[in-house]
Parts: structure tokens; sequence; C-alpha cells
């Protein structure tokens, strides 16, 4: 929403160069995002709206933007937001999961069923990625994402993923570099980089090359990041543990 702001757009712009720009907008239907969200969805919607075409106008055409995946947004909608992104905007859609955490965990009737997350990631990979035949399961970042950043929360705790709600270590007691040296295999996931040391489907799933499943549906479903992805549809035999 800042994005509406033209200077601000601008200067987004400038400091993004060379990498992408990011946006949130879990659906464009007013009811459903007045749901998921507090204030006016109507202006939320429009605000969002301004704020791309601000970046756009301004050059900017590396974008995503990022979709909290719900049972509120499953089925129809989602796959409408998908497809008016893309076709209307040739912005593609990064769809995330929402897990046990946070907000979500007084609403665990907004956590969506694999079959849903399945519908959603076909629709994605359909409209997005039409050239490509590998795909990622519940969480849409690859691996190479996963195990090649760390999390600092505003408490200072230093976390492998901005979902997993596990610190290891605090940047007020420890300096980032020691703790980094320290958690390493923690932070990074190294011990699952090797496909034939992960458990269950993730092992010999055909686009383990890519996606090693979302570490922290594997936490919050199963209490081990490196378990298999409980929600993933492509997980058959549903290990968890």
């Amino acid at each position: 929403m800042p994005l509406e702001n033209y200077d601000v757009a601008k200067r987004a712009v400038e400091m993004s160069e060379g990498g992408f720009i990011s946006v949130h907008l879990d659906s464009l239907d007013e009811e459903i995002y007045g749901k998921l969200h507090t204030g006016d969805p109507k202006l939320k919607i429009n605000s969002i709206l301004e704020g791309l075409d601000n970046i756009r106008a301004l050059g900017k055409d590396n974008i995503i933007n990022c979709i909290t995946f719900t049972k509120l947004v499953a089925g129809e909608d989602v796959n409408k937001t998908i497809k008016y992104f893309f076709e209307d905007m040739g912005i593609r859609t990064c769809l995330t999961q929402m897990c046990k955490a946070g907000l979500a965990e007084g609403h665990p009737e907004w956590i969506p069923e694999i079959g849903e997350i399945k519908e959603a990631c076909s629709t994605r990979d359909n409209v997005n990625y039409q050239d490509s035949a590998l795909s990622m399961g519940s969480m849409d970042t690859n691996k190479f994402y996963c195990g090649g950043m760390i999390c600092v929360t505003v408490d200072g705790d230093v976390t492998p993923c901005s979902v997993i709600r596990k610190g290891f270590g605090n940047i007020h007691t420890s300096s980032l570099e020691n703790i980094v040296e320290r958690y390493r295999d923690d932070l990074l996931f190294t011990h699952i980089r090797d496909p034939g040391k992960m458990q269950g489907h993730c092992g010999s799933c055909e686009h383990n090359s890519v996606c090693w499943g979302c570490r922290a549906t594997a936490y919050y479903e199963c209490g081990d990041m490196l378990a298999p992805d409980p929600k993933c549809w492509m997980n058959y035999q549903k290990i968890s543990s």
C-alpha cells in the first residue's frame, strides 16, 4: 500500500534495481479480502492496484503478487486472481500456505485441504509456467531460496524461515555471524540438501531438483522441520515423520 505514494514507488523502483518487488493481494473480492484483513477492503485493494500502476509506469516489470493461500480463497477465487495478474499485468503469483502460526492460530478453519492446494498450484503452473515441466509443492518458494536465506524477527530471534517461529539464537545476546556459524545446519537446512537424505516421498520426488517441500508446514504439522511436507499432494505416502 505504500506504493500508492508516487515518491515511495519511485524510491522502491530505484532501490530494487536488479531485483524484484513483491506485493500482497490475496483476493480481488472485497468480501473475501475483508475477512482476511482489517480496514476498508475496497480502499485497500484499490490502493494496492494503484501502487502496482505506479511502479509499472516507472518501468518496473519484475514483480510478484503474493497470495496467502487459505480456504477462503480456495477454488474459483484464487484461480481468478492468478489469471488476472498474469493475463492483465504479466505478473506471476507466489502462493504461500497458511500455517498454524500468528493470526492463523485462532483460525484453524482457514487452513486449506490438500486437494485445494493441488488445484491452486495446478492453476499457478498452467497459467504462470506453461513452458516448465517442474513444479513446487505447497509453498511457492524453491529450495534454493529456503536454503539460502535466514530471517531475524522484530524481537531479534534468528529463524530459518519467515513463517517458522523457532529461534536459533538472538541478535541481542550474540552476533549474527556467531549465530549463523553455530546454527548453520538448522538455519540453512543443510541435512536435506542431498535428496537422498530427505525423508519419505520427498527423497524420490521428480521435482526434488528444485523443491524439498514446505519446511514450515512440516514443522507446524509434524513438529519436525525436516519431515516430508504433509500438505503436498505429490507426497502420496503422506508420511509425517
